[in-house]
Parts: C-alpha cells; structure tokens; sequence
C-alpha cells in the first residue's frame, strides 16, 4: 500500500536539548514529547526571522540641543527621566550622552572657529 495510515514515526529534535521522543516509554507520551518539540521548534523559527528592532524617533536640532544643555547642567540620568517623561517615549542615556558629547564638539569647534577669526581680525586692525 502507497499510503500510510497510523502513527508517523517520532523524529529527532532539530533543536539541541529537547527531548527525543524516540526514548518515551509510551506511544502517547511519544505523540506528546513530538507535538511539544514541534511547537518549540516553530516559536524559535519565527522569532528568529522576525526579530524587530526597537522604534527610532528623529529629534530637530531644537530638541537636541535642549536635551544637551539639560544634560550638561543636571547630568545624563536626569536628562533622560526629564526629556522621557516631556515627549513621552523612552529617551535612552546613551542617546543623551551621545547627544551631549556632539554638542560639546560641536560649541568646541565654533569657538576655536570665533577665537582664529577674532585673533585674524585683530592682526588686521593692529
């Protein structure tokens, strides 16, 4: 016959550290342990490929530099706690720090500019 009708042999799991159905004492609990790794191993295929990565929001320069001056004058944790309860969304304290850091880099870079061309400026008037 072709077709085969009844129990369909257990199978080994595919994942390690699941139960191999084929070591049951009994034909029910074999059906179970198979049923049982089959979902298992399902959840672990679907998660593995729809792995979603966290929201990402876009913040104006405005705003950053708002969170900025927070952190730089009250610290990073508290920027955080005040920025994540005014925009109501977790602000994480890397992305202030990260924030801070720029702005600091970016004021360091405009005075050094603003100093050369006042020290240029200065030669000229002499």
């Amino acid at each position: 016959m072709w077709l085969k009708t009844g129990p369909t042999p257990p199978r080994s799991p595919s994942v390690p550290g699941l139960p191999d159905p084929a070591n049951s004492a009994s034909q029910k609990e074999a059906v179970t342990t198979q049923a049982a790794n089959d979902a298992v191993e399902k959840v672990l295929v679907t998660e593995s490929r729809k792995r979603k990565r966290g929201e990402y929001f876009n913040y104006d320069d405005e705003i950053r530099a708002k969170i900025a001056r927070y952190a730089i004058d009250n610290g990073v944790a508290k920027a955080s706690r005040h920025f994540s309860a005014d925009l109501a969304h977790n602000v994480s304290k890397t992305t202030v720090r990260s924030m801070r850091d720029q702005y600091v880099k970016v004021k360091k870079h405009v005075v050094t500019q603003r100093h050369w061309h006042d020290l240029h400026v200065a030669h000229r008037l002499y």
